[in-house]
């Protein structure tokens, strides 16, 4: 039996990219049902592997993570949207930065978030009301991407960020959909040059550094637990070395966090509206 992992294989000098931006899920979907829960494959000159079972994801990710480098061309990427937070950090750092920020994940914790998350849903299906009743179609994309900024903001800030939602939603959107593009096409340069999608890139984390930084700048300044995400990492210490996080550090865990739970979870809810109207047995089951 061969050690390495089966996968597709193609004889192209870019490998298996040229599927993958046809149709990323298409690529991701077939390649699980044809070669299982590892599958080996090549994109330019890397090999890569994709793991699908969350048994073998737990091994990567937690039981073994000191076996698995960061140090990867995909990690750059994702650092120049999201800096050196709790995702894209390695080795002593990244136990660091997980110490200060594990307390707050507690329970505890996030079921004091809970009710914050039932009003803004409520706010937020008050609002399509008028709507409903002249007819009108909502884009449920851009709604679900109203509803984890709003719920993502209050967790993490107290705060209501509702008149920066476009400003912000825009940044993420364009920081994101350059990601995507950059591993898509394998442009592995930094967004430096003189282009028009590296200054849309720069100007995009100069919005959301700017808007972070001055929620950071504002709590430096009163330096009080008022129960959210930020104030805990602001007053967490590391027990080993009685530090705590700076500002660089603290812009990048929340930017960090409202990526993951802002536009991750949006598409994540886009998904579900579109499955359960694909699937309406469900969506009869869930209003039961």
């Amino acid at each position: 039996m061969s050690p390495l992992a089966p996968g597709p294989r193609s004889r192209s000098l870019l490998g298996m990219l040229p599927t993958i931006r046809r149709d990323v899920l298409g690529f991701v979907r077939d390649t699980q049902r044809s070669y299982g829960d590892v599958a080996r494959y090549r994109l330019g000159p890397l090999m890569s592997h994709l793991v699908s079972h969350p048994d073998s994801l737990k091994y990567v990710l937690q039981d073994n993570v000191k076996n698995y480098s960061k140090n990867h061309i995909s990690y750059a990427m994702v650092r120049w949207t999201v800096g050196n937070g709790i995702l894209t950090s390695q080795g002593d750092f990244w136990l660091r930065q997980r110490r200060l920020a594990q307390p707050a994940f507690h329970r505890q914790r996030l079921a004091l978030l809970a009710d914050g998350m039932v009003r803004a849903t409520q706010e937020l299906i008050d609002s399509w009301q008028p709507h409903i009743a002249r007819g009108q179609y909502l884009e449920i994309g851009e709604e679900m991407m109203r509803l984890t900024l709003r719920i993502v903001a209050d967790a993490l800030f107290g705060t209501d960020l509702s008149a920066q939602t476009q400003q912000i939603s825009r940044s993420f959107n364009e920081l994101s959909a350059q990601t995507i593009d950059r591993f898509r096409t394998f442009r592995i340069l930094p967004p430096v040059l003189p282009t028009a999608d590296d200054r849309a890139f720069r100007q995009a984390q100069h919005t959301l550094t700017t808007v972070v930084r001055s929620i950071i700048a504002e709590r430096r300044r009163n330096p009080v637990d008022r129960g959210d995400l930020l104030s805990m990492l602001m007053l967490a210490v590391d027990e080993e070395t009685g530090a705590q996080m700076s500002d660089d550090q603290l812009r990048d865990e929340v930017i960090t966090m409202l990526l993951a739970g802002h536009e991750t979870t949006a598409t994540v809810l886009g998904w579900v509206w579109a499955m359960l109207d694909r699937h309406p047995a469900v969506a009869d089951r869930l209003h039961e």
